[in-house]
């Protein structure tokens, strides 16, 4: 009785078609990732400045009715203080909104891009 295939190849050869397989299976599909932050052109990206716990001002950004950034204080700085005014808390929501669009994610912001907007 002859054999079945698997038993004739060497482990090696084995190995080698397995990782090849695999291979071609993961190139084959694209991921699919749920994260509505993660940025299309027909996304519904909407902010929202309101009055912050820390005194002055923070933001909300939803993303296709998502919630997917609540900043109720100035990010980058040690300390939880809220922006001065509302136009600061806007523009930088307006700042991480191009991030979002622009696939950055996470959107986060560092102290050279936060330092037009708000004295630091």
């Amino acid at each position: 009785m002859a054999e079945p295939f698997i038993n004739i190849l060497p482990s090696n050869l084995m190995t080698r078609c397995f990782l090849l397989f695999t291979l071609l299976l993961s190139c084959s599909t694209p991921p699919r990732h749920n994260d509505p932050a993660a940025g299309s052109a027909s996304q519904d990206v909407k902010t929202k400045v309101f009055k912050s716990d820390y005194g002055g001002f923070g933001y909300d950004i939803e993303v296709d009715g998502t919630l997917v950034v609540h900043q109720p204080n100035i990010p980058v700085i040690a300390g939880y203080h809220g922006f001065a005014t509302e136009q600061q808390a806007q523009n930088v929501a307006a700042l991480v909104v191009q991030k979002i669009k622009n696939h950055e994610i996470p959107p986060t912001l560092t102290a050279a891009e936060l330092a037009p907007y708000v004295k630091l």
